[in-house]
Order: structure tokens, then C-alpha cells, then sequence
């Protein structure tokens, strides 16, 4: 059982979360931004966070039907090395940049779970897709995100007939953030508005 509130304490406790105003790689405006790098510098909570990353996955049978995990360049890379190395998965590393590989490869026989730290609009994830498709000839069908920010991206994926495996929702974080005291009620509606104001536009 994937246990959300020790996620959303540690997703807290070492700083992902703030608040401000920021511009996401998508182009949205976010009064709010989460950085998993951060945990680069906690590894201790790094391995509780990939811990329950692997319960969820092995809820789910992904894992499995695993043979590569797949991790984009660069914030996705947090997740996706140490992920492969609990489970003792081969990976690779994709460059958007380059547009391919920067470290290792893949078979057009391999089953791919393409991990990246967070889901935005997921128009990042549909480039990855679609070169991957293009140059290598794999249908990638499982995507990997520990929190999806609940901007798009799951339903533009989803309409691709690929499945969207999340840790945790945005919505879900700050539900339990709020309930256990730990941001403000002010933070808690800042969080709702910008959800409200994007979800008009899906």
C-alpha cells in the first residue's frame, strides 16, 4: 500500500515545494514550483521516495512487463537511476536535446517504462514518445511520474493510448499538505485556484 501522506511530509521536508511565480518549461505560469533535485541532497529520503515508487509499480504489475526504464534528461534522471538500480532494470537515458540517447540504448523488442520526475502538459513526454517511435520503431506504452501536476498532461497521454502510472496528484499533495497543518490555508486555495484556472482550459 502506497502510503501518500509520508510521500507529501517528504516532498515538504526536503524543499521541493515552493511557492512564488514561476515559468514551467511548458510555458504555463505556476504560482507554484517542485523540484525533485532537490533530493539529491537527501539521499536517505531519495530511497523512501523510490521505495514506494516501486510498491506502487509492483501494485500495478508494471514492473513485470518492465525489460528497460527509460529516464529523461534532466530532472527526470533523479528518479529514473535510482529506480532501475532497486529493481535491477537495465536503463537508458533520453536527451531531448540531442534528441536520443545520451547513455545507453534500446531494442525495438525492449518493453519501456519512460520515467520522468513530474507531468505537466505532457507535451515534453510526447516528443520522447514520438522520437523514440520514429528513429527506434518502439511503442512505448507506460509512462512513469512521481507527481503529476494535473495540467493536461494525463489526458493528452491517455488519448495515446498510454498509461499514465502517478505517485501522487498535485491535488491529492496539497489535500494532505493542508489537512495536516503543514501549509496554510492560503497556500492550500493558492494551489486550488491555479488547478481551477488550468482545468478550465483542458
Amino acid at each position: 500500500m502506497v502510503d501518500l501522506i509520508k510521500i507529501s511530509k517528504l516532498i515538504y521536508r526536503t524543499q521541493i515545494i515552493s511557492f512564488g511565480h514561476y515559468i514551467l518549461s511548458s510555458g504555463l505560469h505556476s504560482p507554484y514550483y517542485l523540484d525533485f533535485t532537490m533530493l539529491s541532497n537527501k539521499p536517505s529520503y531519495l530511497k523512501t521516495l523510490i521505495g514506494e515508487s516501486i510498491a506502487y509499480l509492483d501494485k500495478l504489475n508494471v514492473l513485470d512487463d518492465t525489460d528497460k526504464i527509460v529516464g529523461i534528461l534532466d530532472k527526470g534522471v533523479v528518479i529514473a537511476i535510482p529506480l532501475a538500480l532497486e529493481t535491477g532494470k537495465p536503463f537508458a537515458l533520453y536527451s531531448l536535446t540531442k534528441g536520443d540517447f545520451s547513455v545507453g540504448g534500446i531494442d525495438v523488442n525492449d518493453r519501456i517504462l519512460l520515467v520522468d520526475d513530474m507531468l505537466s502538459t505532457g507535451k515534453t513526454l510526447c516528443r520522447v514518445l514520438d522520437d523514440i517511435k520514429e528513429d527506434y520503431g518502439v511503442d512505448v506504452k507506460n509512462v512513469f511520474v512521481v507527481l503529476d501536476r494535473e495540467e493536461g498532461g494525463f489526458e493528452r497521454l491517455t488519448k495515446r493510448e498510454v498509461k499514465v502510472h502517478r505517485l501522487v496528484k498535485i491535488s491529492e499533495l496539497a489535500k494532505i499538505l493542508k489537512d495536516y497543518g503543514i501549509i496554510s490555508d492560503e497556500e492550500y486555495d493558492i494551489i486550488e485556484a491555479h488547478l481551477n484556472e488550468v482545468r478550465s482550459k483542458i
